[in-house]
């Protein structure tokens, strides 16, 4: 022991020292010291046991903790990562509806924009549009939700539906589908492909009486 350490157990009058070192991930954390200030002793196998076996546990209780916080941090990092996805999709989503809306407005739609699912619904309620852009990824009601409740409105249930998504994945044309879509386009799309499917539907719906 260095004279440091010994005048440290002269001034707290330690007699007896038992020290354990806890040991996390193969590194030296600290050390766990067990003092007797009455009179000098020669400590027992049980008692030298018994504080490795406590040693042992704080050094657990130590590793749980580090890892529970890089837990926390890894999933912060994960959490700030998803916000900045989110946000750049949605920075490419208003560019895209910008985008179409430019391109059907030069070809002589007027065009009505929603920014959620019940906002969608609330103007085509309002509105009756003759047709619907729908995307499926919008926040609060999805564009699935906001075509099944527009489909269930008899006033607007007939208007042809386009449903746009994203996140093209198995079974989302299905879906779509079955909420009530009469068609479905995966992003990117072609915007001459869009025009010539709007004006199918409009024809079509036309020619239904």
């Amino acid at each position: 022991m260095t004279p440091c350490c010994i005048a440290i157990l002269v001034q707290f009058h330690i007699r007896a020292n038992l020290v354990m070192p806890l040991v996390c991930n193969d590194e030296l954390w600290g050390l766990l010291c067990m003092h007797q200030c009455s009179a000098p002793r020669r400590w027992q196998p049980s008692e030298i046991n018994f504080t490795q076996g406590l040693a042992n546990q704080l050094a657990i209780a130590i590793r749980q903790a580090k890892l529970f916080e890089q837990l926390q941090q890894e999933l912060t990092e994960r959490h700030h990562a998803q916000q900045q996805l989110a946000e750049r999709h949605q920075q490419i989503a208003i560019s895209n509806v910008r985008t179409v809306t430019s391109y059907l407005s030069a070809k002589g739609y007027r065009m009505l924009l929603a920014k959620t699912g019940q906002e969608a619904i609330t103007v085509a309620q309002s509105e009756h549009p003759d047709l619907i852009l729908m995307d499926i990824q919008m926040p609060g009601i999805d564009g699935l939700e906001a075509i099944r409740q527009i489909r269930g409105d008899l006033i607007i249930a007939e208007v042809p539906i386009i449903a746009l998504t994203a996140l093209a994945m198995s079974g989302d044309r299905e879906r779509c589908l079955v909420a009530g879509a009469n068609e479905y386009l995966s992003k990117p799309v072609k915007l001459k492909h869009v025009a010539i499917l709007i004006q199918q539907l409009l024809t079509l719906n036309q020619d239904t009486p």
